[in-house]
């Protein structure tokens, strides 16, 4: 019959069986121990029990010998003195041989006779003794003739002991020898037939376990291979719940990889693998559909042959720096197409250190690029054919102003005044599109100089004074002696950008406050406020280009929505970073700290320290 057993139980069964027999046999043998004790007992009582006999036998053979000898050979006999120790040596033999027979009615029932014939025989020995002081030779002959018939009757019944006891002694001592012969075979049986049960049960065990293991061992190689697995194990043990979870999580693996082969199949984005030389070792159907190479033709050839040429040199550079780094990496790299058209990339790549492959994903990004290059185009135009004019028609306004052409009336200053503010509001937002296109670009250079945080608020405060006063806000600056290395003109069109924002939106009679502090690696500057505050839905947003928290805030504010996004900017140009905390209804306090060590961030995105700086 075949146990469904856990591993659990199988150990517990393993252990229980041979301590089981164990238990038995130590039993067994301690009680076989305890008869051979019980033997050797018995036959030890027996010897002492002879020996006692034995004693009182030769005590009462002694004085009757003396009393005789003393008779024959005109001898005193024996003394009063001499006669009451043998009495008391006989009484204490009596003594411990009653002892030694206590808890046994035969010997005890023997004892007693022995005893009695010892009082007669002591009685005869002291008449004669009185017989023979008082020199009665006839009752000294009768007392003689009763003490050898007396002597013979206790003979007799201390040889029946004695011979007995030595009935038991050879009975016991046979029984001893069969029950030591008993326990020296029980103790070979015990030990080989222990040995032999662990033995049987660790292999009838082990082949189990071991047959069972060797199935998964074999499930997990053809799995490897993509065979089929051998059917489930049978039994409800631990190797069956393994085996069970095993097929479930190679199905899993299976279905999991299928779905994996039909999105690589699928994708509209060209996946491949490069060996440690960039040559391919394999990529998707989508290659022919971006690059028109098939994936098998692609297979060996080097990806430096499909780049364009002028850029082999810098993707080569830029796919062995890939080896240096954990995660993935962009790189971008212009591939030419089977038919000869070039393509614009961007390539995914990370290097496996294991299997030394380069693990590549290359997205189209031709549109990108051209959308890129509208927009500079764009911001070219916008610069060479918008700025010039409107600074032309600016500075035809301002002579207008001064009365180069005559003087207005006041309903034609009043619309030069409304002009010359439109014209500054799109000048502002051609300069803003320009800087946000030179700081993404990474075309903005900055100055460094040890500049003094107060001088910083002066300019900033001045340059704003006017359109504070125009909407009754007071400029508060705390006095600090703090210093920053950075761009001042930068840092003061980032001020003055804040300043003018938190003018925008306080009420009259409020005031914005220009404060700093300094932590152990940064200087923060705050610009606080007691306007209308953010709501916390819009916090994390403010920062974006073109976002504004009301959509009357363009028209009503005249704000660009770039602004905020290029102070960020240009903060985070300096290594810094920007925030503002604001609740809304109670103010807000926009800040940005900029480090003490200053660390600029190249177009690559990764710190440098070589732009150019002011004496």
């Amino acid at each position: 019959m075949k146990l469904n057993l856990t591993l659990a139980q199988k150990v517990f069964v393993l252990v229980l069986l041979p301590l089981t027999f164990q238990i038995v046999f130590v039993a067994t043998l301690a009680n076989m121990l305890v008869q051979v004790e019980r033997e050797n007992a018995q036959e030890a009582h027996a010897k002492d029990l002879q020996s006692e006999v034995n004693k009182i036998l030769r005590l009462i053979v002694d004085s009757g010998a003396r009393l005789v000898v003393s008779e024959f050979a005109k001898g005193e006999g024996i003394s009063e003195k001499k006669h009451k120790k043998i009495k008391i040596r006989a009484t204490d033999e009596f003594e411990s041989l009653k002892r030694l027979t206590k808890g046994h009615p035969e010997e005890e029932a023997e004892v007693a006779k022995i005893e009695k014939l010892h009082f007669e025989i002591r009685d005869i020995l002291k008449n004669a003794k009185r017989h023979q002081n008082e020199d009665d030779k006839i009752g000294l002959v009768s007392d003689f003739a009763q003490l050898q018939v007396m002597m013979n009757k206790f003979s007799a019944a201390t040889e029946s002991i004695i011979e007995n006891q030595q009935k038991i002694q050879r009975a016991k001592r046979k029984s001893a020898i069969k029950a030591r012969s008993a326990i020296i075979n029980l103790l070979y049986f015990g030990v080989i037939f222990n040995i032999a049960l662990a033995i049987g049960l660790a292999l009838y065990f082990n082949i189990g376990v071991s047959r069972r293991m060797m199935i998964l061992i074999d499930n997990t190689k053809r799995m490897a291979r993509g065979q089929a697995l051998n059917p489930l194990l049978g039994g409800k043990d631990e190797i069956a719940h393994l085996d069970l979870f095993f097929n479930k999580m190679a199905t899993s693996l299976k279905e999991a990889a299928r779905k994996e082969r039909a999105i690589v199949a699928n994708a509209s984005e060209v996946i491949c693998s490069l060996d440690e030389e960039m040559n391919f070792s394999n990529a998707n159907p989508a290659a022919e559909k971006i690059w028109g190479y098939a994936p098998d033709e692609l297979v060996g050839k080097s990806l430096v042959e499909l780049v364009a040429e002028d850029e082999r040199e810098r993707t080569k550079d830029q796919f062995l720096r890939v080896k240096g780094q954990e995660s993935s990496v962009p790189v971008e790299a212009r591939v030419q197409r089977k038919d000869g058209s070039e393509i614009d990339m961007l390539w995914s790549v990370q290097w496996s250190v294991e299997e030394k492959t380069y693990f590549c994903v290359a997205h189209d990004i031709t549109d990108r690029k051209q959308i890129e290059r509208m927009k500079r185009e764009f911001v070219a135009m916008v610069s060479h054919d918008l700025r010039t004019p409107l600074t032309s028609i600016q500075g035809f306004l301002a002579l207008l102003q001064a009365g180069a052409l005559g003087e207005l009336t006041a309903s034609g200053q009043s619309s030069l005044t409304i002009a010359d503010n439109s014209i500054n509001r799109l000048i502002k937002l051609v300069t803003d599109l320009l800087d946000m296109e030179k700081l993404e670009s990474g075309k903005m250079d900055l100055n460094l100089s040890n500049l003094a945080v107060r001088e910083l608020f002066s300019e900033s405060a001045h340059a704003v004074d006017a359109f504070a006063d125009e909407n009754g806000v007071s400029i508060e600056i705390v006095p600090t002696d703090l210093s920053v290395e950075a761009d001042g003109d930068r840092i003061i069109q980032v001020l003055v950008n804040l300043i003018s924002n938190a003018i925008k939106f306080s009420p009259r009679d409020s005031v914005v406050t220009l404060s700093a502090s300094e932590s152990e690696k940064s200087v923060e500057i705050k610009i606080s406020d007691q306007g209308r505050g953010i709501p916390a839905e819009f916090i994390d947003s403010v920062f974006e280009r073109f976002k504004q928290v009301k959509k009357s805030d363009a028209k009503n504010r005249k704000g660009s929505g770039l602004g905020l996004a290029i102070c960020k900017a240009i903060v985070e140009k300096h290594g810094g970073k920007i925030g503002v905390l604001s609740e809304e209804g109670k103010g807000s306090t926009f800040w940005f700290s900029l480090p003490k060590k200053l660390l600029l961030l190249s177009d690559s995105g990764t710190p440098e320290q070589t732009l150019s700086r002011e004496a």
